[in-house]
């Protein structure tokens, strides 16, 4: 049975006010947990007419490895989030400009420690073309979560290739030294994504691997989300 909004939310409130009672010896069943769920957005990435059912499958594992995660507050996480993430599953839907579609094994994220953070990846336009879609936000940790608003969308001309470092990237993006565009229409929230706020909760993190939760405070819905740590130029076949 695939569970509600509600009953996730609820599984959520639960784990925080028991957050703390895992072992630090269980070292072999996270290693379990995180290959299981590592294993599962893997084979269905790409994949979007399975949603419901992938995240059916993950999250009961999601829940369990949140158990090992017991930082004090969302705070104590953001020197373990610094850097750059491969997403490799997430059912969240995102909007994508008319005639363009999300490269989903493409999608990458890039925090800072100084409030500030980076969403983009490759989009496949007509023909040969593809683009980079980036999308900036701002975040400020609570007790529990990262409230975040997004704050700007622009695109870049030309994707990213293999050997581009993405902190190299969102440094340049932030100084002004690299080219973007502003998608034409309307960007701002409802109906384009600047000004929309929401929140992020790290359900756990280590030197690799993340599973997340987050909200948009505009549907209240919590989507999932499963990133690997990248730590080296990004690589296309």
């Amino acid at each position: 049975m695939l569970r509600t909004s509600t009953a996730f939310a609820f599984s959520l409130v639960t784990l925080l006010a028991n957050a703390g009672t895992a072992h630090a010896d269980d070292s072999a069943r996270i290693a379990e947990l995180k290959a299981q769920i590592r294993s599962i957005a893997i084979e269905n990435l790409g994949r979007r007419d399975n949603l419901p059912e992938t995240r059916a499958l993950l999250e009961p594992l999601a829940l369990e490895l949140a158990k090992f995660h017991t930082p004090a507050d969302a705070a104590a996480d953001l020197p373990a989030l610094e850097g750059a993430w491969k997403e490799i599953f997430s059912d969240d839907v995102e909007p994508e400009p008319p005639g363009f579609s999300t490269v989903r094994d493409e999608v990458y994220q890039v925090i800072t420690t100084n409030g500030y953070f980076y969403n983009f990846g490759n989009l496949a336009g007509p023909g040969p073309l593809k683009v980079l879609g980036l999308l900036r936000g701002e975040y400020a940790p609570t007790e529990d979560f990262l409230n975040i608003e997004f704050t700007k969308v622009s695109i870049r001309p030309r994707p990213l290739k293999s050997g581009e470092v993405l902190m190299d990237v969102v440094e340049k993006l932030e100084s002004g030294d690299m080219f973007t565009i502003t998608p034409p229409g309307n960007n701002r929230a409802p109906k384009g994504p600047v000004g929309a706020k929401g929140n992020i909760k790290n359900l756990f993190i280590d030197g690799d691997f993340r599973v997340a939760t987050g909200s948009n405070f505009a549907d209240g819905k919590f989507d999932l989300y499963v990133l690997d740590k990248v730590t080296t130029p990004i690589s296309y076949k």
